[in-house]
């Protein structure tokens, strides 16, 4: 839309990720999910077609996601675009790039510290100051733009959410994350108020449910109401199959419970994010954007006990 109209924001942008000593290009073309010759895709492409010059920016919205050799993954899927390396470069935009106040380090910005060792001891520190730039959504969402309402949104959205306090709070956990952390505030309170209407509520490990004390039908139907919510988070991946791996059902489906187990084995069949795992217990899992063994919701104890919400 920038380039179309008030080309400010795509020069500003541009100041940002591309080397300093490359001029704003005249004419430009930006691609999303750009799919490269190796077969991979990169988060964005954008191509200086006069000068023929290329930066690829590598995505994060959150912190959790970041691998230390994806870089030099993209690197090297750049470098397959050009036989000239001062040609190319690559952005890494994440939710942030220096250390907490409390010097705690976001996974990415220890990513982006390795991807800059190897190109320094490749091509030069010059070179590798130069061509790789780190950048924060903070940075993008600073620059002053009157484009359309929609970047505005998106500004409100990466200090609310992306970039929050909060979120920088959770890219320093390596335990104890809760709902809230995994699938955001919005989704984890609707979660627990609907479970609320039946009396439970979690306390700081989560909650365990004694069966015994609800009606099962109930219970069942409710629970189902409140993991839909949470496989509505923007954090869960809805276009990714997971087949059931948990063999005792029947000793579930044996007890005085069963039809409370039936509907729970029921629901993981008939919506694609969820599935059982599991050996003498099971756990009904999601799929999860930065999880790839995807997040326990719900884990029986034994046959007439539930297990909810444990922080992770």
């Amino acid at each position: 839309t920038s380039l179309e109209r008030n080309r400010s924001l795509f020069d500003s942008v541009w100041r940002l990720i591309a080397p300093d000593n490359w001029s704003i290009p005249e004419d430009a073309h930006v691609g999303a999910e750009k799919l490269l010759q190796c077969g991979r895709r990169i988060d964005i492409l954008v191509h200086d077609r006069t000068k023929n010059r290329a930066v690829g920016i590598e995505v994060k919205t959150v912190d959790a996601s970041a691998r230390v050799t994806q870089l030099a993954r993209y690197w090297q899927d750049l470098r397959d675009l050009s036989d000239r390396p001062q040609s190319i470069a690559l952005a890494y935009l994440t939710p942030f790039k220096d250390a907490s106040p409390a010097g705690y380090e976001p996974k990415t910005v220890q990513a982006f510290r390795e991807f800059l060792k190897l190109l320094g001891v490749e091509y030069g520190w010059e070179f590798a100051h130069a061509h790789a730039k780190h950048l924060s959504w903070l940075d993008v969402a600073a620059i002053p733009w009157d484009g359309n309402e929609l970047w505005e949104q998106h500004r409100e959205y990466v200090y609310k959410h992306i970039s929050s306090p909060e979120a920088r709070r959770v890219s320093t956990l390596t335990s104890g994350r809760t709902f809230t952390d995994f699938f955001g505030k919005g989704p984890a309170e609707a979660f627990w108020n609907v479970l609320g209407d039946l009396g439970i509520s979690p306390g700081t490990q989560g909650v365990v449910v004694e069966l015994k004390n609800h009606d099962p039908s109930k219970l069942g139907a409710t629970l189902i109401e409140a993991i839909e919510i949470l496989t509505e988070s923007n954090f869960v991946l809805r276009d990714v199959e997971k087949k059931d791996r948990f063999d005792g059902q029947a000793e579930f489906l044996d007890s005085a419970y069963a039809d409370l187990h039936r509907s729970l084995f029921g629901l993981t069949r008939s919506r694609m994010p969820l599935w059982l795992q599991g050996k003498r217990n099971y756990g009904i899992r999601v799929t999860h954007e930065n999880h790839p063994s995807g997040v326990s919701l719900v884990t029986s104890k034994g046959l007439s006990q539930l297990e909810i919400g444990r922080p992770r």
